[in-house]
């Protein structure tokens, strides 16, 4: 697959500025954890094929949403992820993007960097994005979304996008 169509937009993965297929994982809806349900409309793992021993500069996580409708909500992170959670203020969707982390000790584990997210204003710079990793690193991206809820204690889409509690899609 080289790209995903879903109902809040396209997805897809840039490897060096080029396009690259992916496989695509549908994930369980529901996490469940301290004995409660944390529950998304849709929850999707893109795992890019990339060349092995090749050190690609950049692989990004892309879509074609239109931006001037997201509001930034939040910083997605721990020590195996690290993502954005932004809010469409169009069709009250909370929208989560994620990229795994992996701790390996080597020279190019993949990281991902987040720029301008403070200012409340979305862009395409905001997204995942792996600098300088080998063609043979774990590479994974993780999109979760579903209706907006006006709580502050509602962690379903940021929970959705952590790469811990999934021990099968590893």
């Amino acid at each position: 697959m080289d790209v995903f169509h879903s109902k809040i937009g396209d997805f897809w993965i840039e490897a060096d500025g080029e396009r690259v297929k992916f496989k695509l994982i549908a994930l369980p809806n529901t996490i469940h954890l301290n004995n409660k349900n944390y529950i998304v409309e849709d929850r999707k793992e893109f795992r890019p094929f990339l060349k092995s021993n090749h050190l690609y500069k950049s692989i990004k996580f892309k879509t074609n949403i239109d931006y001037s409708k997201f509001e930034y909500v939040d910083v997605l992170s721990d020590e195996h992820y690290s993502g954005i959670e932004m809010h469409d203020l169009v069709t009250d969707y909370t929208i989560g993007i994620s990229a795994m982390i992996e701790d390996t000790g080597g020279v190019s584990d993949p990281v991902s960097y987040f720029f301008g997210y403070s200012t409340g204003l979305m862009n395409d710079a905001q997204l995942p994005v792996y600098i300088e990793v080998e063609g043979d690193s774990d590479c994974r991206f993780r999109l979760a979304y579903k209706k907006f809820v006006h709580e502050y204690d509602d962690l379903s889409v940021d929970f959705a996008c952590d790469f811990d509690f999934d021990f099968g899609a590893r």
